[in-house]
């Protein structure tokens, strides 16, 4: 998989305490749960589908953190495979969150 990369308000990276590490999976897990990736059937539409999803940001504590992600060579693997109708959408999805 790619990179998952939190900052603060001043863009400067975050290193993730056990809580806000839990949060952002948390919410990682719902936006993957909750896609509807049947249009997306070719890599690049899938890359940045993947990347929309997990760009969001999380308040911990009264501080404000923004995640974004950065695809890898997994996810490029795995789009093709749903592309080319190797993998379901279920099994995409549980790969994603793997």
């Amino acid at each position: 998989m790619g990179d998952i990369l939190v900052h603060d308000e001043e863009n400067n990276p975050v290193e993730l305490t056990t809580g806000l590490q839990q949060q952002i999976i948390t919410k990682v897990e719902t936006n993957i749960n909750n896609s509807k990736l049947g249009l997306k059937k070719n890599d690049q539409a899938m890359i940045e589908f993947i990347t929309s999803v997990l760009d969001f940001k999380v308040i911990k504590e009264g501080q404000t953190y923004y995640v974004s992600y950065q695809p890898g060579r997994k996810d490029v693997v795995l789009a093709r495979m749903f592309e080319e109708n190797y993998i379901t959408e279920h099994e995409l999805k549980k790969a994603f969150l793997e």
